[in-house]
């Protein structure tokens, strides 16, 4: 167990995330603002260097309450995230984990779940860009995460690729399973 949180940690948390005014994410919207109520089961591998790391992770959604899980391989919880549409709370996670990773790994989730409109309030610098197969979040023209979207052969599965502006790491999301609650 504790491999597999140092590998999370490594991976993951083992980059810099630098925030600053220029860079500021953007708030996280409530998750009222979230088609309610599901739960879905994704694969996530991270791409590095030396390879990849399998991770699976467990989203639901509830009227005032996201909650994402990350998985190991093993099946082992290494991070467990609720977000109530005012704080983030991490209930459990690696020794050494970078909170600030905790919001884009939310905002990912918000990305590909909402309209293009939900960021888009006066005059934030927030916008949204849906062309194609790709889904960006800009803040003053400057893209923050991107989604690329692909498809499995049988079209069952919904897959993508999440880039962060401050984290060079490769993501790769498929969604395995969604259903209501």
């Amino acid at each position: 167990m504790r491999t597999g949180a140092l590998l999370l940690l490594l991976f993951l948390g083992g980059c810099i995330i630098v925030i600053d005014a220029e860079t500021a994410a953007p708030p996280i919207p409530p998750p009222s603002s979230l088609q309610c109520c599901w739960q879905s089961e994704e694969l996530v591998k991270v791409g590095y260097a030396e390879g990849e790391l399998l991770l699976h992770s467990i989203a639901a959604l509830q009227a005032d309450q996201l909650t994402l899980v990350i998985l190991d391989s093993l099946g082992h919880r290494q991070l467990t995230l609720s977000y109530d549409g005012s704080s983030i709370q991490a209930l459990s996670a690696p020794p050494g984990w970078d909170v600030r990773f905790n919001h884009y790994l939310l905002l990912a989730i918000f990305l590909h779940h909402s309209t293009t409109a939900l960021w888009v309030t006066g005059n934030s610098g927030w916008t949204v860009s849906q062309q194609g197969q790709q889904k960006s979040l800009l803040y003053r023209g400057k893209t923050r995460v991107t989604l690329d979207y692909s498809h499995s052969e049988n079209n069952l599965a919904s897959k993508r690729t999440v880039r962060f502006a401050d984290y060079p790491r490769t993501i790769e999301v498929t969604t395995l399973s969604r259903s209501p609650l």
